[in-house]
């Protein structure tokens, strides 16, 4: 790669991760920016490696005004204690493929799994009126789309279960950019008229996102709203900000991946204030046995640790196995790509396209049983619901649990 300068005024550092140079603005009299100083050997001592996190630097004469405000720092409030939804029985998993298990023991095990019994699931395909002018406007199948059209259908859900109302503290987990949140704070905002001082919508994310709903919802004066900067593991629901003058918590998450879903549960039993629970559930295939929280169930069923892993790993075949309808030539080459790895995982099993997607349906309906069963155990009624079609989001299963 050539090592030219693009800019007179561009940093020359090089950025080898990313087999380009710096963009940033070079300092005055210097060959490298603040972020990359350290490079010049002449740079002196105006800026040194930050102590929280030699990732990054800051000026040795404002390092202490750095040190309150850098995101390094440990964060000491009364929401945040560490690792207390971990769960006491870490177990040291060790990764395994498919390809390390022989094909008898592939075969016994998916006739167990095809021989265990899950409670139905049931579907409630709609969307939230408010939404149906803003859905027809934009091209199906968009991104834009279907961010859109899932937030208006699980919004629907939340209506079927009276469960949009004023006074209450929506708490988002995993809330990315927080659209839906945004969507649930638009419909507030024209269908009720009382208590809109005491509701609260709180959006908890350990990481931060660029283009953010968060000025949208500020802009509703009428609503309390704060971004929380927490990691699911070591999150104390009752001791959020608001929560005290709520009239009830309502926890809603959409695409809470994999093990997230487990941990948000494990906060939830420890927040007795939690009326009502909405997630989307996905990315079954990124779960553990360590921080699942239907182990009791799956272990009345037979399976153990290594099971859980297994079964994790097939409940991938729903999703990445499946074949394009359209004349996508991109989804069909990835559709290809992620046949023939499933036929590499499987060896000399031969399963047809059909056969692997319901088995790995079957796996996640399993997984998501056992996440029923442990909320059903903290005194809610809760149920499974398909809310959107296949063919918006694969991942179309919604938990929907309201305390008894």
């Amino acid at each position: 790669m050539s090592d030219r300068i693009e800019n007179e005024n561009q940093c020359q550092f090089v950025v080898v991760r990313k087999k380009r140079q710096c963009k940033m603005q070079r300092l005055k009299n210097g060959l490298y920016c603040p972020e990359h100083c350290l490079q010049d050997e002449n740079h002196g001592d105006q800026r040194i490696p930050c102590p929280l996190d030699p990732k990054h630097n800051c000026y040795k004469k404002e390092l202490e005004k750095h040190l309150k405000k850098c995101n390094a720092r440990p964060r000491t409030c009364a929401y945040i204690v560490k690792n207390i939804n971990s769960t006491n029985d870490e177990m040291n998993e060790t990764p395994k493929h498919l390809s390390d298990f022989c094909d008898d023991y592939l075969s016994t095990f998916i006739r167990r799994v095809l021989l265990l019994k899950c409670g139905a699931i049931s579907s409630s395909q709609g969307i939230h009126e408010y939404f149906r002018k803003q859905i027809e406007e934009l091209q199906p199948n968009a991104k834009a789309w279907k961010h859109l059209y899932q937030n208006a259908s699980i919004i629907q859900v939340m209506k079927n279960y009276n469960l949009l109302n004023t006074g209450h503290a929506y708490i988002e987990l995993g809330s990315g950019r927080g659209q839906l949140s945004y969507s649930v704070a638009q419909v507030l905002s024209t269908e009720n008229t009382v208590n809109k001082n005491k509701t609260a919508f709180l959006l908890v994310d350990r990481a931060s996102q660029r283009r953010k709903f968060d000025h949208r919802i500020k802009t509703m004066d009428e609503f309390i709203f704060e971004r929380l900067k927490a990691d699911l593991s070591d999150i104390v629901l009752s001791n959020l900000p608001h929560i005290e003058n709520s009239e009830g918590v309502i926890v809603i998450a959409k695409h809470l991946c994999g093990a997230a879903t487990d941990i948000a549960f494990q906060s939830i039993s420890q927040c007795e204030k939690v009326m009502a629970v909405i997630l989307a559930i996905c990315c079954h295939h990124r779960c553990s046995w360590s921080a699942y929280c239907g182990k009791h169930f799956l272990s009345q069923e037979g399976i153990n640790c290594n099971d859980f892993s297994l079964l994790t790993k097939i409940s991938s075949w729903y999703t990445c196995g499946l074949k394009s309808n359209g004349s996508n030539q991109e989804h069909d080459q990835i559709a290809k790509i992620n046949e023939l790895t499933i036929q590499n995982q499987l060896g000399n099993m031969e399963l047809d396209h059909q056969t692997k997607e319901r088995i790995g349906k079957q796996c996640k309906n399993i997984i998501n049983e056992g996440r029923l069963a442990f909320i059903r155990s903290l005194g809610f009624t809760g149920e499974l619901i398909t809310y959107v079609d296949p063919s918006v989001s694969p991942e179309n299963v919604l938990l929907v649990a309201v305390r008894s």
